[in-house]
């Protein structure tokens, strides 16, 4: 069982956000005796990224495969969901075909 996609759309988000700022509140423990908060922090913010970006992936698909007919009521939200995993992929691709000058 999945949850509704409100709930999950904002799961989402709020977990990448918290991800995103969790690195440079912790780098600060960097150089010191709470290096392994740092290590630590940084592996499991990566893994929660990566694992958002894939269920940001995955939501919209399990909504239009359980809710075939009634899709267009949830289409806001799937959209939302799936802005995380469009931008990830646009800088990825942007990272790798970038042009030298």
């Amino acid at each position: 069982m999945i949850l509704s996609p409100k709930i999950s759309t904002l799961l989402i988000w709020g977990i990448l956000f918290l991800c995103l700022f969790t690195p440079g509140w912790i780098e600060v423990l960097r150089f010191g005796e709470f290096r392994w908060i740092w290590k630590y922090g940084n592996l499991l913010t990566k893994v929660a990224v990566n694992l958002m970006l894939f269920w940001s992936l995955l939501l919209p698909i399990l909504i239009w495969s359980k809710d075939k007919n009634n899709f267009k009521a949830k289409k806001v939200w799937v959209i939302l969901v799936f802005i995380p995993f469009l931008y990830h992929l646009i800088l990825l691709n942007l990272t790798i075909f970038k042009n030298n000058y």
